[in-house]
Parts: structure tokens; C-alpha cells; sequence
């Protein structure tokens, strides 16, 4: 159980429900039928959750040296060594693969891949690369965090051969809310503005 609570610890999961409660509203705000389209609403919003716990558990895994040199992230469990590589990023990949397969399977290709592009710029463009580069790099490091908002748009509001209609790319409107890394959400403006076009 102690295992849990740091692998839980490690997902972000201040963060992560806030990728939830946007990939549910916008799930539900672009369904023309939100009755008929719970279950897919309800595993969208799971897989959203999944998908991006189990990325910020790889980059916790990623910067877990640099995590040792700051007060504020010292006593994560990846920096501490509670948590070793191997164990963070099978966690992780898990959680990720198992969080891909429920965006796919109840809300389509579209929703599929824009979760995957959040996992791949999240871990990849701002943890390995802008983060280190500059204390800018928070502002493209932020992207993947508005992604939720389409993710959730797209699995309800169109067929998987569509893609996007510039309304729900307001999302930026609504800054980035919950952490100055650039993992929280900018997609609060998103599906305000998507509400109008149901």
C-alpha cells in the first residue's frame, strides 16, 4: 500500500484531475447527446487521466536528479530513490498504454492521437529538452496540457475522419492554471467556447 501512495504521489495528481475534469467537460459540451454518450464521456475522461499520470510519473523518473537539488521537489519519491527507474517507467508505461487503449477504443483515432502527442511532448519536448534549455520553455511546455480539451471535444463532437474546426483552439484563452512547468491546463477557455458550439 506504501508502494501505491508513491506511485500516486508521483503521477501528479493535483494536476492530473484537472486533465480530467477538462477532458470530461469537453467530452460532454461537444456530445449532441450527452445521455447516449456517457460511457464514452466517462473512459475518455479516464483515459485522459491514465495517459497523463503515468507521463508525469516519466518525468519525474527524467528529472529525478534535478529534483534532488530543489527544496520544493527533493522529497519526491523518484528523487528520493523510493521509487527506481525501472519501476517509474513500467508504472508508467502501463498506465500510459492502458490510458491510450480507453481514448481509442471509446472516442477514436482523432482523441487517440492528440493524447499521444501530449504524452510525446510532454515527456519528450519539455522534459528532455525546453526545460533545460531555458525557464521559457514552460510556455511551449505547456501545450500538452491544453490538449485535454480537444481530446475530449473530438471523442464526442466528430467522426473520426474529421478534424478540427477552429473554435475549440480558444482553449489558450484560459492560462495555464495549475503549475509553472507547463503540465497544467490551458484548456479551462476551450470548452467555454466549444459550449457555444453545440
Amino acid at each position: 500500500m506504501e508502494k501505491f501512495k508513491k506511485f500516486f504521489i508521483s503521477s501528479k495528481p493535483g494536476i492530473v484531475l484537472f486533465v480530467g475534469i477538462t477532458a470530461l467537460a469537453s467530452a460532454y459540451l461537444g456530445s449532441s447527446d450527452p445521455k447516449r454518450d456517457i460511457l464514452k464521456i466517462i473512459f475518455v475522461g479516464l483515459g485522459a487521466v491514465l495517459s497523463s499520470g503515468g507521463s508525469a510519473i516519466i518525468n519525474n523518473v527524467l528529472d529525478r536528479e534535478l529534483d534532488k537539488l530543489m527544496t520544493r521537489t527533493s522529497k519526491r519519491p523518484t528523487a528520493t530513490g523510493e521509487i527506481s527507474p525501472n519501476e517509474g517507467i513500467a508504472v508508467a508505461v502501463f498506465l500510459i498504454i492502458l490510458g491510450l487503449t480507453l481514448v481509442f477504443s471509446f472516442g477514436g483515432v482523432v482523441p487517440f492521437l492528440l493524447s499521444f502527442l501530449a504524452v510525446i511532448l510532454y515527456d519528450l519536448l519539455y522534459t528532455l529538452i525546453l526545460k533545460r534549455k531555458s525557464p521559457f520553455g514552460v510556455i511551449l511546455g505547456g501545450l500538452p496540457g491544453s490538449l485535454p480539451t480537444l481530446i475530449g471535444y473530438y471523442s464526442t463532437a466528430i467522426g473520426c475522419g474529421s478534424f478540427p474546426p477552429p473554435l475549440p483552439y480558444a482553449n489558450h484563452g484560459g492560462g495555464n492554471i495549475k503549475t509553472r512547468e507547463g503540465f497544467g491546463n490551458w484548456g479551462w477557455g476551450g470548452w467555454f467556447a466549444s459550449f457555444g458550439n453545440r
